[in-house]
């Protein structure tokens, strides 16, 4: 205003240093285009040390934006962001199957009494023919582990005993619990090879009028079973089915047939080659003795086995008038 007094700011006069006295250093120009605190090409400058200076600077208010982490009064530093929710990795590994594999574990017993067989040697061929062998228990329990699934047959061999196969299925994962019945060898032989013919001393039974072979039958077959195969030189037995004349000849042809396959299936089951073995019926047209009796009807209802090959010479077949043993009767 006019007529201020001498030192005051921007009063003509003022002491030299004071604020807006010429020469005061405040006043000086600025390097970059004008003194500090003075509007420049951006705007006013900031004036370092005083509030609102350079963030950081000397002077700053404590606290304030910018300030470098750590200084007194500073916000301490933020952790990291977390990811937030479940995280998911990719992960690549090559990983391979277990065989399914399966087992057997059976028991070997004695097929009349019931009892347990210990020392059975048990053998199993699978489908490829590779074959296996265990011996059984005192308990006559057997077991074979880690067999590829599938159809099998299990046979069983001991002493004094007719050796007897059944086929069994292996399933992956699963053990098969078979039980092997094995019959001892009689004291006298049923079955004798006897020129061109296997003569059996008792008959196979049938259930009545079917060609379901009766479980008292077993033991014979299995003896059969046993003649071929410690005899190989028989190569070829054609099982002959006979009947009587009861019912039509229709029937009975087709009773005879179905019988003869029947034995022939059991055989093959026991291990017999099925190459070795035919099978064929002929009803009521081969009787040995008239039907007028029911004695005669009895012989009449059997099953032969012919030998029809064997090492060294050919057989041929006996004529139906050839003499038979007596069989025992048995169901029509």
């Amino acid at each position: 205003m006019p007529g201020a007094a001498p030192g005051m700011p921007g009063a003509p006069g003022a002491a030299p240093g004071m604020p807006g006295a010429p020469g005061s250093p405040l006043t000086q120009p600025s390097p970059f285009g004008g003194a500090p605190g003075a509007p420049g090409p951006f705007g006013a400058q900031p004036t370092p040390g005083m509030p609102g200076g350079f963030p950081g600077a000397p002077g700053a208010p404590p606290g304030a934006p910018g300030a470098p982490p750590g200084a007194p009064g500073a916000p301490p530093a933020m952790p990291p962001a977390l990811p937030q929710g479940p995280t998911y990795i990719d992960i690549d590994c090559a990983v391979e199957a277990l065989p399914k594999l399966g087992g057997i574990a059976g028991t070997v017993r004695d097929g009349e009494t019931g009892t347990a067989v210990g020392g059975a040697v048990v053998k199993i061929v699978d489908a490829a023919g590779k074959e296996q062998s265990v011996t059984a228990d005192g308990s006559g329990s057997f077991r074979f582990k880690d067999l590829q699934p599938g159809p099998m047959v299990v046979r069983a061999e001991a002493s004094g005993y007719f050796a007897h196969a059944q086929p069994v299925e292996v399933r992956a994962s699963e053990d098969a619990r078979p039980t092997i019945q094995i019959n001892k060898r009689p004291k006298s032989a049923n079955v004798k090879v006897q020129g061109n013919e296997i003569k059996i001393s008792k008959q196979i039974h049938f259930e009545t009028d079917s060609a379901k072979i009766a479980g008292d039958s077993n033991s014979l077959l299995e003896e059969i079973a046993d003649v071929l195969q410690r005899n190989q030189g028989i190569r070829k037995v054609e099982i002959q089915g006979h009947t009587d004349n009861t019912g039509t000849r229709e029937h009975n042809q087709q009773l005879s047939d179905a019988r003869a396959q029947s034995v022939k299936a059991w055989l093959v089951a026991a291990g017999i080659d099925s190459a070795r073995l035919t099978a064929k019926g002929f009803g009521q047209d081969r009787p040995l003795a008239p039907n007028v009796t029911a004695a005669n009807r009895a012989r009449n209802r059997r099953v032969q086995f012919i030998i029809q090959e064997q090492e060294g010479a050919p057989a041929t077949e006996p004529k139906k008038s050839s003499p038979a043993p007596l069989p025992v009767p048995m169901p029509f």
